[in-house]
């Protein structure tokens, strides 16, 4: 019995040394599998980045088109260069855009949008152009205002106010190509 023990056992050395590299082949699986995860979650992080800088770029730039417009609304220049009446109906004429200066004055032609003034947004790299335009103007102001209309104020039933309708509207230019566009309409009560 002694030499079928003996050989038992030379079948076990045999069989470990068919065996080294398996530990290597399953390392090297394993490196490539983690090589291919890492490669991944580095390809999916990069992407969430650019998507949230891109959702930061569209918001800065919609909040400067709503400042815009807000811009847009008070700014009286606007409002006495369109008087009913008047040729202009539009500000600024069409085909007669400019660059506005920080302080509002009117510098070298819009090349890029002629039928609107462009302003750049204080505090970001955003530039909007603004064109309003002269829809209607009324006798008496828009319903909801609190005007009764056979009232008046003053004498008898004629109309003590009158309204000018305006339609603003807004194009906003951000980094990476970010763009916004609002509209607005307002109408502005004057004494008659």
């Amino acid at each position: 019995m002694a030499p079928t023990d003996f050989q038992h056992d030379a079948t076990k050395s045999t069989q470990l040394a068919n065996e080294r590299g398996a530990a290597l082949l399953i390392v090297l699986v394993m490196l490539l599998l983690l090589t291919i995860l890492g490669a991944t979650l580095f390809t999916s992080s990069t992407t969430e980045i650019k998507i949230a800088g891109n959702y930061r770029n569209t918001l800065e730039t919609f909040s400067a088109a709503d400042a815009a417009a807000e811009f847009a609304m008070i700014y009286d220049k606007i409002y006495t260069s369109l008087i009913p009446g008047t040729t202009a109906s539009s500000w600024p004429n069409a085909g007669e855009g400019k660059l506005l200066n920080n302080d509002l004055t009117e510098g070298d032609p819009n090349t890029e949008n002629r039928n609107f003034n462009r302003i750049n947004i204080p505090g970001t790299n955003v530039k909007a152009d603004i064109k309003v335009d002269l829809i209607a103007a009324r006798n008496n102001p828009p319903p909801g205002y609190g005007y009764q209309e056979d009232a008046g104020v003053g004498a008898g039933g004629e109309a003590s106010f009158k309204s000018n309708v305006f339609a603003i509207t807004v194009e906003a230019h951000g980094p990476n190509n970010a763009r916004a566009d609002v509209e607005a309409g307002m109408a502005r009560v004057v004494p008659h």
